[in-house]
Parts: C-alpha cells; sequence; structure tokens
C-alpha cells in the first residue's frame, strides 16, 4: 500500500506546487508515479499536464482505496469481503504487490489453484519475489503437495 500512498502524495505535490513551466510531465517520473502507470509512460505536454496529474491522482487515489478496504477486510478474517476489492485493483493494475493480495483473499476462500496459477506467473516474471514463492507453498500445502511446499519455502 506504501507505493500508492507515496503515489498519492506525490501527485498531490505537485499539483499544489507545479515546477516552475515545466515543459513535459512524465508519468512515470518517479517510482511512485510508476506505482500508478507502470513503467516508460509518455510523456505529457505542458498545457495538459495539470489535468493529466489530476487523472493521475484520482487514479492513485482508487487504488488506495481499494487496497486499504480489501486489506482491512482481509486482516478482520472476511476473504470473501476482499476479494473484490483486489479484484478491482487487479483490473486496473499488473502491479506484483495487487496480485500477491489477490492472491491472499483467494488462499482465504481455498481457491488453491488460482493462487498457484498467479503465483507462477509472478515467480516466472520475478524470480526474486519472495512473497511469491511463500503464498505458493501455502497453496501447495492447502494442497496437500508437502514436497512441493518445502521445495518452495526453500528458494
Amino acid at each position: 500500500m506504501g507505493e500508492y500512498d507515496a503515489a498519492v502524495q506525490h501527485l498531490t505535490s505537485v499539483i499544489a506546487a507545479p515546477a516552475a513551466n515545466p515543459s513535459t510531465y512524465t508519468a512515470a517520473s518517479t517510482p511512485a508515479a510508476a506505482a500508478v502507470h507502470g513503467e516508460g509512460a509518455a510523456a505529457v505536454p505542458n498545457q495538459d499536464a495539470v489535468a493529466v496529474l489530476k487523472e493521475d491522482l484520482d487514479f492513485a487515489t482508487r487504488l488506495r482505496d481499494w487496497q486499504a478496504e480489501g486489506a482491512a477486510a482481509l486482516e478482520s478474517g472476511n476473504p470473501a469481503m476482499a476479494r473484490p476489492f483486489f479484484a478491482s485493483l487487479c483490473q486496473h493494475t499488473s502491479a506484483p504487490g495487487a496480485k500477491l493480495w489477490m492472491t491472499r483473499a483467494e488462499l482465504g476462500l481455498g481457491l488453491c489453484d488460482r493462487a498457484l496459477r498467479t503465483t507462477r506467473e509472478l515467480i516466472i516474471a520475478d524470480p526474486n519475489l519472495a512473497a511469491a514463492y511463500r503464498l505458493r507453498a501455502e497453496a501447495l500445502l492447502f494442497s496437500a503437495d508437502l514436497d512441493q511446499a518445502q521445495k518452495h519455502l526453500k528458494q
């Protein structure tokens, strides 16, 4: 959730105190803003920069709110309530963190096949994503595949 909070703070500060005559605004100009749009977002001409920033702020705020609501539901032991929030999040961003939260909710509902599929995709995309290995091991444990679970925990 920290990346979305950072994106909201960054965009709010840029809108409130724009740099003196910036020639362009790049949505992914900071790691926090990249959490909203992903890497390599296109630059926007100066005249449209404030409008784009406001759209980005609205978007980042929605993502942050979905994340917070889903996390609160999951922490209160209600994965069924959390899942729609994370589904909305995943429809609008491909961030690994969003997929990991969705996987936690799915494991809470006993949807091990979905969790295994998602964690496999995340591990292929980033073999250093430790949380994906841990969640995959948890899904394998729930699926009674103890040998594979142990293997993923060791990785």
